[in-house]
């Protein structure tokens, strides 16, 4: 374990380096208005645009998670969480034309609202909200989690010493101090990662990391394990999922140049799918080498303070700091964004000044990072939250994909597909974590068979629903989506 002084030091220097780039993109109002704020003039290049799209992607659950997976399901569950990066190549036909449908758009429910009807919107906030607040509570958990192994702070105090900064940074320059930490976050992720892959196979070479691995459970080394595949497939679905609900993805296209956003997710999740691969090797030693792990977010942390000196695992803890904030600052800019566009604007002030829309946003960013903290208190179990909010990704790719590209799918249809299909992934999920069933013996993780199920269950209301009662929608209405401040005063 590292010094416990070298940590707080250590989190002090890259929070300052992360404010002071954060605050200089902000400075002196270059802020000009909402939509700047939001979308940074939509003029994004690839270069910066991939770095944020990385930096977005690879979160601290990413470096923590991927390894507790793969620690359970051995080179499957690596290669499922992998698959995550199918989510943003999937997308990137999606966007590019999304992007040329809603040249003016800001925000995911942008899209919700004008392609349905009022009911699914309002269905979709509830599901959006609960998942957004779920999803982001994982980052904060992390970080502390990895202060607590590494140099011995006290998780909650580790928590709060890596999330204020981050809330900000943030609260001062929207998406101008995230695009700008993003790039910096990016290439600290990249170098971090290329050189403690390396590190750890010498320390454990391949031979002695599958002969541990086989030994412990042979299921582990599998590539047809049924668990390991449910869960590969499942995870296409969920991060897939993700990525069409979480605003910070969409809030992105609306910000890159047009010519740009297809190439832009393509090669960033092409790029991405290797970084579960390459921390997916922590959980692999860990198994291998019997390392005892009490609490299943502390598989990576374990693992490096087990091989090396303490001047490595300050290393490492640099490297999940950085995924960690560059993750947190997407999420709660994105969040602030959407809040401060569909509840303050559309919902109490549809008059309302750019300076009292970036306020919104700014006390948004604010609450976000208070309930963040608040869920994370208990520190939950980083993979758990994934299973529980995966279904709901899953029952809502139906509606986005079915939606971008055909105009006779319904919004009664929509509603019912995935309402149904939601709620059947909730009671799946969480029946056995609060007693109401019990999970029958089986050779795979019923959780994971739950979000295979609520996708074929939205998809076959959706499809049956539309082919049977057929709307016909006019795409070009999309063109009509306008910012919220696109004609509004600086006053």
């Amino acid at each position: 374990m590292a010094d416990t002084v070298t940590g707080y030091v250590m989190v002090i220097i890259f929070s300052f380096i992360l404010l002071a780039v954060g605050l200089y993109s902000a400075r002196g109002g270059r802020i000009a208005d909402f939509d700047d704020y939001s979308v940074a003039g939509r003029s994004v290049g690839l270069g910066l645009g991939i770095g944020t799209l990385l930096a977005s992607w690879v979160t601290a659950s990413t470096i923590i998670a991927a390894p507790q997976i793969a620690y359970q399901l051995g080179y499957l569950g690596a290669i499922g969480y992998a698959m995550g990066g199918l989510g943003l190549v999937f997308f990137a036909p999606m966007a590019k034309r999304i992007r040329t449908m809603m040249p003016d758009g800001t925000t995911v429910t942008d899209f919700f609202l004008e392609r349905y009807d009022k009911k699914n919107y309002y269905l979709f906030m509830i599901f959006f909200f609960t998942l957004i607040f779920m999803n982001s509570a994982q980052l904060p958990i992390a970080a502390g989690t990895l202060l607590d192994v590494v140099f011995d702070i006290p998780y909650h105090i580790g928590m709060l010493i890596s999330t204020v900064p981050v809330i900000i940074y943030i609260l001062a320059g929207g998406l101008r101090s995230s695009l700008s930490t993003d790039y910096l976050q990016t290439l600290g992720i990249i170098v971090l990662l290329l050189v403690f892959i390396p590190m750890v196979l010498f320390a454990v070479p391949p031979g002695q990391i599958a002969t541990g691995m086989r030994a412990s459970d042979p299921a582990t080394v599998s590539l047809t394990a049924p668990e390991g595949l449910l869960w590969a497939i499942s995870a296409v679905f969920f991060l897939f999922g993700l990525i069409l609900m979480l605003n910070s993805f969409w809030q992105r296209l609306f910000s890159f140049s047009e010519e740009q956003v297809t190439k832009a997710y393509v090669i960033a999740g092409v790029s991405w799918a290797a970084i579960p691969l390459l921390t997916g090797i922590f959980g692999f030693v860990a198994r291998a080498r019997g390392i005892g792990v009490e609490n299943i977010n502390q598989v990576a942390p374990l693992v490096i303070t087990n091989l090396f000196s303490p001047v490595v695992a300050v290393a490492f803890t640099v490297l999940v700091y950085l995924a960690f904030s560059s993750s947190l600052d997407t999420r709660v800019n994105g969040m602030a964004v959407l809040s401060a566009h569909e509840l303050y604007y559309k919902h109490f002030n549809p008059t309302a000044s750019n300076k009292r829309m970036i306020r919104a946003g700014q006390g948004a960013t604010a609450i976000f990072g208070i309930f963040i903290i608040a869920i994370g208190w208990t520190q939950p179990a980083l993979i758990d939250i994934i299973v529980v909010l995966s279904p709901i990704n899953a029952a809502y790719v139906p509606a986005f994909v079915l939606g971008v590209f055909w105009n006779k799918t319904s919004s009664d249809a929509v509603f019912a597909g995935t309402l149904l299909a939601s709620l059947f992934g909730i009671y799946g999920t969480l029946g056995p974590f609060i007693g109401l069933w019990q999970p029958p013996t089986l050779p795979i993780n019923t959780e994971y068979m739950t979000t295979m199920i609520c996708f074929a269950i939205s998809s076959g209301i959706i499809i049956g629903g539309s082919l049977l009662f057929p709307e016909t929608y006019d795409f070009d209405r999309l063109a009509s989506v306008r910012s919220s401040t696109s004609e509004a005063t600086n006053d």
